[in-house]
């Protein structure tokens, strides 16, 4: 039995909507957005849209040239107190977030963040939206508490203008669910992220991408409960919208594809699970190349099926390329590195293999403490099969 289970890829992008389904009225609903009293320019506009439409595709590069360029012609046209102004740093520090850039993002958003209380004494909606993004970058920086804290206070705001059928106001719950996960209390992150579902199936049907990616993350927090038929379910709707939106080949396939194949193997469906899984991997080897962090999900759950399959040499050599992808990125990624090792440990402990697995958990233990994660549960689970092999290995 594996003490942890690394074999989830929780993604949470941007989401990807049909250019040609934009409203028509797309101006009028943006001057609502933006506050009555306040005209838009319509160089700005279309710099706008064009930055959501790659935005939500997930052209991150791409979106924040357009971010820049709508931001330009803001500080050309309007003063630092206008909604346009204040929205353009907002999609710019988005932008910079997206691309891993933390500190322009951060830089940008805390710009936007002091013109709202300065002009508007964040009595706007521009407040909520950009309390969601702060919320989410520092989530993505790992300080927990103060992402929660900037969250909390977009959820509040949003239910209070009662725009709690939009876009953003699903993101929030989806951001908070992120963080119940990240701390292990599933029930709480699969309530959000279902409430989060209702909201788009209903009222944002054009944005399927960000339903596909709802529906994923639940599927993951159903299959570590064990509930595994409604998350084989709910993987396979994902993967419907993903082939559709991106073709076969995109890395949202693969991701889908990869925890179809954990799904299969818990349900031992061996051979099914490494067809699906060496699908999966085979496209994000493609997609990503072969020394990417993202790829470490996909080797350990390989690595994972081998085991369980009696394949302890290939399942050793999916683990450490595991490793390897993660190791070359310094102390970013300690916490999966811990989780791999532990995997590992458990894999050398099946063999009969007591002191390479001690090691294993050993340097497992070193890793998930060194990491920012709520480990308490993980470290007492480790410990204790630690105490198991010492006792063996004593008598």
């Amino acid at each position: 039995m594996n003490i942890i289970i690394f074999s989830m890829h929780l993604i949470r992008k941007q989401l990807i909507s049909d250019p040609d389904h934009r409203p028509k009225a797309s101006a009028i609903i943006l001057i609502l957005f933006l506050g009555i009293n306040c005209s838009i320019n319509d160089e700005w506009e279309k710099k706008h849209l064009i930055f959501t439409d790659l935005y939500e595709n997930e052209k991150y590069i791409e979106s924040k040239s357009a971010a820049e360029d709508a931001l330009t012609i803001a500080l050309d046209i309007y003063d630092a107190g206008h909604p346009s102004t204040i929205l353009s740093y907002i999609n710019l520090g988005k932008a910079f977030t997206a691309t891993d850039d933390i500190t322009s993002g951060e830089r940008n958003l805390t710009i936007a963040q002091t013109a709202i209380e300065k002009y508007f004494d964040n009595q706007h909606i521009l407040y909520a939206v950009n309390c969601l993004h702060i919320g989410n970058l520092f989530r993505l920086k790992g300080d927990l508490d103060k992402a929660l804290k900037y969250l909390t206070q977009a959820n509040e705001y949003f239910k209070k203008i009662d725009k709690v059928q939009t876009h953003d106001y699903a993101n929030t719950l989806e951001y908070i669910a992120l963080i119940s996960f990240t701390n292990y209390n599933l029930n709480d992150a699969e309530d959000l992220f279902r409430k989060s579902l209702s909201i788009r199936e209903k009222y944002i049907t054009d944005k399927q991408n960000s339903i596909a990616q709802c529906l994923n993350s639940i599927a993951i927090i159903l299959r570590m409960k064990g509930e595994l038929s409604e998350s084989e379910s709910l993987t396979n709707k994902a993967l419907t919208i993903w082939n559709n939106i991106f073709g076969s080949k995109h890395k949202n396939v693969g991701i889908g594809l990869n925890n179809l194949g954990v799904i299969y193997k818990y349900q031992g469906r061996y051979d099914e699970a490494e067809k699906i899984l060496s699908r999966a991997l085979s496209i994000n080897e493609d997609f990503f190349g072969k020394n990417h962090p993202d790829l470490a999900s996909d080797y350990n759950n390989m690595a994972q099926l081998m085991h369980a399959k009696g394949n302890y040499d290939l399942a050793n050599n999916y683990y450490k390329k595991a490793l390897n992808t993660l190791i070359q990125f310094n102390n970013i990624y300690n916490f999966e590195i811990g989780q791999i090792l532990a995997n590992q440990g458990e894999l050398h402990f099946s063999s009969g293999s007591y002191g390479k697995a001690l090691d294993c958990f050993s340097k497992a233990i070193k890793k998930i403490a060194d990491s920012e994660n709520d480990n308490s549960s993980i470290l007492e689970r480790i410990n204790e099969r630690i105490k198991g092999i010492k006792y063996i290995l004593d008598h």
